[in-house]
């Protein structure tokens, strides 16, 4: 695959950043979290990130690094692949 500067501006991907796959993951994550039952303070708490960012992370300000992504599925009693998996179907859905 290409990753050059270029291509990844033409896939929306500058700098890294795509927006609509952060926007599927904090629906995802968003989705999991209620699913639980859990508060976003309790998340943060249980993936020992802070209270805010769970918060960040849904309303798509922010992106996961794998560790937190790790942590976050951790917390949910989910498998980190759940959480990628959920996301991708939602992306292909749009």
């Amino acid at each position: 695959m290409d990753y050059s500067l270029a291509n990844r501006k033409s896939a929306g991907m500058a700098r890294g950043r795509n927006s609509a796959l952060v926007e599927a993951f904090g629906a995802v994550l968003l989705e999991a979290r209620s699913s639980a039952g859990l508060s976003q303070e309790e998340l943060a708490f249980q993936a020992d990130v802070d209270r805010t960012f769970v918060g960040l992370l849904e309303n798509a300000k922010r992106q996961p690094s794998i560790s937190v992504l790790f942590a976050m599925a951790g917390a949910l009693g989910l498998a980190p692949e759940t959480l990628v998996e959920r996301t991708r179907k939602k992306m292909a859905k749009r």
